[in-house]
C-alpha cells in the first residue's frame, strides 16, 4: 500500500520548495509492520540536511481540488465556443442538421465502406464553394495547346523522318471577380460556381514554341491580346471528376471551366491552408475548356502545314504520287475537287443549321473537320492537280468557309 502527500518545506533563507511524500508499510520483527516515508528532493542541499530537521519544517498541504466555481457557467459557455471555433477550423464543424442533409441525398444502396469518403468530399466541396463566393480573385494556371504532326507512314526507313511540335500557352495569371454565384443553371447544367470577371474585359497574351525532332527550333511571342469571356464556370472535384457527358456539355457551352481536383489533399487540412490552396496556389487546378483554345489549335495547325518540315514531306509525297495522279487527266481530278469541296461545304451548312435548331441535352451537331472522310478527298484531289502544274487548290484563301471556293459555290 502506497500513500502520497504534498507538503511545504521551508528554508532558513525563506524559500519555499514543495517536496512529495511517499509512505510505505513494510513488515518488521513485531509482526505489525512499519511505516517508511520516502522524500523526492532535488536540491542539493536538501540532501545533506538531517532528517528530523526536515520533518520538522514540513508543513503536510491539505488534498484540495476545485469542485466547482461560482463561474462554471460562463467558463463552460466559453469552452464551448473556444471547441466549436476549433472544430470548424478543422473542418470539422458537422452538426445534426448537416448530418441529416447528408444522409436525405444518400443513395439508398450506398456500401457503407463509402459513407465517411463521401461525408469528407461533401465537406471539403462545400467548404471550397464558400469561399469561391467570399474570395475577390483566384490563382489560375496558364492555358495551353499542342499540336504534333509526325512524318507520313510512307517515308518509314527511306527519308528524313522529323516530328513536329507545336505548343502556345500562357503564364498563370490572378482573375478578379465581380459577382458570385454558386449552383445556378446554365443551359444544360448546373456548375458549382459561377463568376463574372472583372473588370468585365480581360485580355491575355501568350507564346508560341516550336520543336522539331525533340530540338527546341524557335519562340514566337503573339502580336495581339485575345479577350476572355464575361464570366467563368468553376467545378470542384474530390473522388468523382468531370464525366465525359458533362465535359461535353461544357464544350458545347463554350465558357472557360477551371477543375479545382481536392482528391490529392492529404493529411490534416485547415480552413486557413484550404482557402490558400483555393485562391492563392494551382494545385489541383486545370483549364477544362476555353474558347481560346479552339481557335488557336487552328492556328498551330495552320502553321505546321506552313512549317519546312511539312512542305519538304508534302513535296517528297507529290514525288511518290505523282505517277498515279498523271495517270488521270487533270480535267478528271478537277471534278472531283469540286464534287468534294461541295460536299464538304454543304455538310457544314447542314451542321450550322442544324446546331441552330438543336434543342434538348443531346449532342450538338460537330462541324467536319481536316479528318473527315470528305477533306481527305479534297487534299487528294487537290495534290494531283499540284501535279498536273495547277497547284494551290488548298490554299487558305480558297477552301476556308469565306474562302472563294465557298462562295462561288
Amino acid at each position: 500500500m502506497h500513500d502520497h502527500a504534498t507538503a511545504l518545506l521551508t528554508l532558513d533563507d525563506g524559500r519555499q520548495l514543495l517536496v512529495d511524500l511517499t509512505g510505505v508499510r513494510e513488515p518488521g520483527s513485531d509482526g505489525l509492520g512499519h511505516a517508511v516515508v520516502t522524500l523526492s528532493l532535488s536540491d542539493p542541499s536538501l540532501a545533506m540536511m538531517d532528517p528530523e530537521e526536515i520533518r520538522a519544517r514540513l508543513r503536510i498541504l491539505p488534498d484540495m481540488h476545485w469542485c466547482c466555481h461560482w463561474n462554471d457557467a460562463s467558463l463552460a459557455d466559453e469552452g464551448d465556443a473556444v471547441a466549436a471555433k476549433a472544430a470548424k477550423d478543422a473542418l470539422d464543424g458537422w452538426d445534426a442538421a448537416d448530418e441529416a442533409e447528408f444522409l436525405a441525398q444518400l443513395p439508398k444502396d450506398v456500401e457503407p465502406s463509402l459513407v465517411p469518403g463521401l461525408r469528407r468530399e461533401t465537406v471539403l466541396h462545400r467548404e471550397v464553394k464558400a469561399i469561391l463566393e467570399s474570395a475577390s480573385s483566384i490563382e489560375t494556371p496558364g492555358l495551353e495547346v499542342v499540336v504534333e504532326r509526325d512524318p507520313p507512314d510512307e517515308f518509314a526507313g527511306e527519308w528524313e523522318t522529323a516530328s513536329i511540335r507545336k505548343m502556345w500557352m500562357t503564364g498563370p495569371r490572378q482573375l478578379n471577380f465581380g459577382d458570385v454565384r454558386l449552383e445556378k443553371k446554365v443551359a444544360s447544367i448546373v456548375p458549382d460556381v459561377i463568376a463574372d470577371l472583372n473588370p468585365g474585359k480581360v485580355r491575355g497574351l501568350g507564346g508560341t514554341m516550336t520543336w522539331v525532332d525533340g530540338d527546341f527550333d524557335e519562340d514566337e511571342e503573339d502580336t495581339y491580346p485575345f479577350t476572355w469571356p464575361a464570366a467563368i464556370l468553376v467545378e470542384v472535384t474530390v473522388t468523382h471528376g468531370i464525366d465525359d457527358e458533362k465535359l461535353r456539355r461544357i464544350r458545347d457551352l463554350d465558357m472557360p471551366t477551371l477543375e479545382i481536383d481536392l482528391g490529392a489533399l492529404g493529411g490534416t487540412v485547415t480552413r486557413e491552408n484550404l482557402r490558400d490552396l483555393v485562391v492563392n496556389q494551382l494545385v489541383g487546378k486545370r483549364w477544362v475548356h476555353h474558347p481560346v483554345l479552339r481557335a488557336k489549335r487552328r492556328v498551330l495547325e495552320s502553321a505546321v502545314d506552313e512549317h519546312p518540315v511539312t512542305l519538304r514531306y508534302r513535296e517528297r509525297l507529290l514525288e511518290l504520287r505523282r505517277p498515279a495522279y498523271l495517270a488521270q487527266p487533270a480535267a478528271y481530278w478537277a471534278a472531283r475537287y469540286i464534287s468534294a469541296m461541295t460536299s464538304f461545304h454543304d455538310a457544314n451548312v447542314g451542321i450550322k443549321r442544324a446546331g441552330r435548331k438543336h434543342v434538348g441535352n443531346g449532342p450538338k451537331p460537330q462541324f467536319l473537320g481536316s479528318d473527315s472522310e470528305l477533306w481527305q478527298q479534297v487534299e487528294e484531289a487537290s495534290e494531283a492537280l499540284a501535279a498536273h502544274g495547277l497547284p494551290g487548290a488548298l490554299d487558305r484563301m480558297m477552301v476556308d468557309e469565306s474562302g472563294m471556293v465557298a462562295r462561288i459555290l
